[in-house]
Formats: C-alpha cells, structure tokens, sequence
C-alpha cells in the first residue's frame, strides 16, 4: 500500500471514530446514559486501541513516505542522469546523422559525376568505334589500291620494258631511215624511191606536225588533206615528210593550198616497196621525230 492508500485508510479511521461518538451521544440522550456509558466506554477502548493502532499505522506510513521520498528524490536524480546521458547521446546521433547526411549529399555529387563522366566516356567509346570502323574501311580500301596499283606498276614496269626494248629497235630504225632520206634528199638511187618532178625541198621555218585525213588518187597522182594548216605557219609550196609508225618512210609532200586549221598537199617523191602507199592516220612532218 502506498502513502496515499495509508492516509486514506487513517482518515476513514478518523471519520468512523467521530461517526460514532455521533451515534453514542445521540443514543445516551435517548435510553438508559450508564448502559451508553459503558457501552461507550468500550467503544472508546475499542476505539483508543485502533488509534494506537493507527498512529502505529500512520507512522509506519509516514516512514514508508520519508523512504519513498527519498527513493523518488534517487529516482529523479537517476532520470536526471538518465535525461542528460539520453540528452547527450541523442546529440551525438543528431551530429552523426548529420556527418552522415553530409557523407550521403557528398557520395550522391560524387555518384552524378562519375554517371556524367561514364556518359562521356560511353560517348567516347562510340566515337572511337565509329573511327575505328571508318579507319579499317580506309585501310582495307587503301590495301586494295595498294594491291591495284602494284598490280598497275608490275604492269608499267612490263610495259616500260617493252618500250625500252622497242625504242631500241626504233633508235636503230630510226638510224636507217635518217641514212635513207640523207640519200633521198640528195636525190638517191632509183631501187629506194620512185622519182616524181621535184623542184627543191623548202620545208615550213617551224617545227610542224599533223596527219593525213584524207586520200585522193586522180590520174596517177595522190592529193593529201592534212590536219595541219596556216594558223601553224603552212603556206602553199612547203615540203612535208610524211612517213608511218613505227619506222617507215614514205615519201615527200608539197602543200597546193592551205587554210586556217587544213592544207593539202600533192605527193611529190613517193618511197618504193610494199606497204607504202598512203593512207589516213599517216604523220606529215617539216622533219622526222621517231618517238
């Protein structure tokens, strides 16, 4: 029973002890005063032992509030500890929560950065596989005109060894026939060269080169139209060589008239042996160039 409980318990004492004094004076004011006297002696003996009783109680009650007393005085100091110790340590979590907010904000920065830079770095990724991709192209292209033109070069090399191999034969060819026109120039022997009436060599002042685009034998003679004419410095009585490729002389040409970009020529002095009559596509010159 707590303090209260008692208090509650000797107050009840109190208000019975009076209730009945009540009862015992109103009793002996209506019967016989000695039977409510002793009667009333015995309930004051009855009711002297319960006081002993109660003060007893109340005593004992008022120790046991002195201890509860002190022990709530020892509590309350204790909640006080308790409070501050909760106090403090609730500010040490307030502050570690914090440092771990801050960690939190400070790794979500970092998380943002490093997803930016592996963004830019898959950017990156891309871009290099796509010159990556357009560098093996390039490669395999340039390996394929690398191959063609090592092919193209075997074949130049081949073809420049002919031509070599051909320009020799020309190069002594061409020794033979510069003999042949020294001697059909100075009016050679009858078994090289057919003579037609010739009035002299007068050859154009300037280098000049064409082809013959046009034949016309009439009453055995043969009349030429060349693709050269007076824009080039023809003029009517010059002299042309006209020969054919690769080494065969054919006589000589007189110009009976020139225009602007055409003249045509009379063949005057005409080489004998088979293949050399005249014909298109054979080169008139003011002087032999075996190329």
């Amino acid at each position: 029973m707590n303090i209260v409980g008692k208090m509650l318990v000797i107050a009840n004492l109190i208000f019975a002890l009076a209730t009945g004094g009540f009862l015992v004076f109103d009793f002996a004011t209506r019967s016989n005063w000695k039977a409510a006297y002793d009667q009333l002696k015995n309930e004051m003996d009855v009711a002297g032992l319960n006081e002993k009783t109660g003060s007893t109680t109340l005593g004992k009650a008022v120790q046991d509030n002195k201890t509860l007393r002190v022990q709530l005085d020892a509590a309350a100091l204790s909640q006080i500890d308790l409070d501050t110790k909760y106090k403090a340590k609730i500010t040490i979590l307030e502050s570690q929560q914090r440092e771990l907010a801050d960690k939190v904000k400070e790794q979500s920065i970092n998380l943002a950065k490093t997803l930016e830079e592996l963004g830019r770095r898959d950017e990156e990724v891309k871009h290099l596989a796509s010159t990556i991709a357009t560098r093996d192209a390039t490669i395999n292209s340039l390996t394929a005109d690398v191959h063609t033109y090592r092919t193209a070069a075997v074949a130049k090399e081949n073809e420049a060894k002919t031509m070599y191999e051909r320009n020799v034969g020309l190069l002594n060819r061409n020794t033979e026939l510069e003999k042949l026109l020294a001697g059909f120039r100075s009016g050679g022997s009858g078994d090289k060269l057919q003579n037609v009436s010739v009035k002299g060599l007068n050859p154009p002042p300037v280098k000049v080169e064409g082809r013959i685009t046009k034949v016309d034998k009439r009453n055995g003679d043969t009349l030429v139209e060349i693709s050269i004419g007076s824009d080039q410095g023809i003029e009517k009585g010059q002299t042309l060589d006209v020969y054919r490729l690769p080494a065969l002389y054919l006589g000589v040409l007189r110009i009976t008239d020139a225009t602007h970009h055409v003249a045509v020529a009379r063949l005057e002095r005409a080489a004998a042996g088979p293949n050399t009559a005249l014909r298109e596509g054979d080169i008139v010159a003011s002087e032999i160039s075996i190329k």
